[in-house]
């Protein structure tokens, strides 16, 4: 699989050399923190890394690990030989601690290279699924390890187990379409095309034409005489004499 490459900041400062402002805190907060975000600007909000693949930031997390920057200067403080730095860089910390300061470090921190990236970036393997224990892919059902530069956000939590036994997803197919084995395998390769939306269009389109003529007389010969074409009556409106 291919692998969307991250770009390198050109003016980025040596690390530990961040300058005691925004965007400071913002490249601080990168440094740290960058490898489990991405910010997808067409939507506005946060993704993070979380159980093998991205998601959605729905409780702060992000917010959370600004915080967690702005209180790392303090200790940075505390750990430097010279009192001038040292104050100047605790008292700085103090400050970013504040409310604005902290959407400050975010609002910047979005915008860079490390981080932010656009919608069309996600998904761009179609058939990789992301899963419990892994990331499958489904040309062959192997499993490997889970990677955040794949950029996956689809996948499902459940456990994959390439040996695990269906017995009774084929007996439920026999059983639903009546031992067709022709609309079965199609059934089960339309599902088996779930994960990847652009293959599920098809929709009845794919189902075999000898199954659909069959369906199609069926439902012709069910339906009621009054409403079969060529038998319905039309009645007209004759407005009445004064």
């Amino acid at each position: 699989m291919s692998v969307v490459a991250r770009p390198e900041p050109a003016d980025r400062p040596a690390g530990g050399t961040e300058a005691l402002t925004d965007l400071g805190n913002a490249e601080r907060f990168v440094a740290a923190h960058g490898h489990r975000f991405r910010y997808v600007h067409e939507w506005g909000r946060w993704l993070e890394w979380r159980d093998g693949r991205w998601r959605d930031d729905t409780t702060g997390e992000a917010t959370r690990a600004a915080k967690t920057t702005a209180r790392a200067l303090l200790a940075e403080a505390a750990a430097l030989g010279d009192s001038d730095a040292r104050s100047r860089l605790a008292k700085w910390g103090a400050t970013s601690q504040a409310e604005p300061r902290i959407r400050a470090l975010l609002t910047l921190a979005c915008t860079e290279p490390e981080v932010a990236i656009s919608a069309a970036q996600l998904d761009q393997h179609p058939f990789a699924l992301a899963c419990a224990n892994g990331t499958i892919d489904l040309r062959t059902g192997k499993l490997r390890a889970p990677d955040p530069a794949d950029l996956i956000t689809r996948g499902t939590d459940v456990v994959y187990e390439p040996d695990a036994d269906c017995s009774r997803w084929r007996r439920l197919l026999a059983e639903v379409f009546a031992g067709d084995v022709e609309l079965i395998g199609f059934v089960q390769r339309f599902v088996g095309y779930w994960p990847d939306r652009r293959h599920t269009r098809a929709g009845a389109a794919g189902v075999p034409r000898r199954r659909r003529e069959r369906e199609d007389d069926a439902r012709r010969d069910a339906r009621p005489a009054a409403r079969r074409p060529g038998r319905h009556r039309t009645v007209r409106h004759v407005p009445a004499r004064p």
